[in-house]
């Protein structure tokens, strides 16, 4: 006994699986949304990473850690931390089968911004670098 499949039916199955394959684990995330808030009441950290692997960040802002997220290699990232008043802040870098590096304590606070740049050789960065 054979079954027939009207073509309607068979195009909305098609489309429904192809659809259910993009949005996969092979599709990319959408961009995150622009930041609309008042930059006067956020810390902007642009972090470039000249390393040839990812660099994950991280933000110490008293003595607590906060992830800021990820960099990729060759590319520049832009990260909005809320600050309420004039903290003590310090950056940390985890290159990707690298090394983890350490920047030194600073004082800032609402509206600063700061530009940070892993270069691609350590030796050159202003800051303590360990193997793990």
């Amino acid at each position: 006994m054979k079954l027939a499949v009207p073509a309607g039916r068979a195009i909305v199955a098609l489309t429904a699986i192809l659809a259910a394959a993009a949005c996969g684990p092979g599709a990319a995330p959408p961009p995150p949304e622009p930041f609309e808030g008042d930059p006067n009441t956020v810390l902007t950290i642009s972090v470039q990473n000249q390393q040839l692997e990812e660099a994950r960040v991280w933000l110490w802002v008293d003595g607590q850690r906060e992830r800021l997220g990820s960099v990729r290699p060759n590319q520049n990232r832009t990260f909005y931390f809320p600050m309420d008043q004039i903290r003590t802040v310090h950056m940390e870098f985890d290159v990707t089968l690298g090394q983890r590096c350490v920047t030194t304590d600073v004082s800032l606070g609402p509206g600063d911004d700061i530009q940070a740049t892993i270069p691609q050789n350590l030796v050159a960065f202003a800051g303590v670098c360990r193997r793990r």
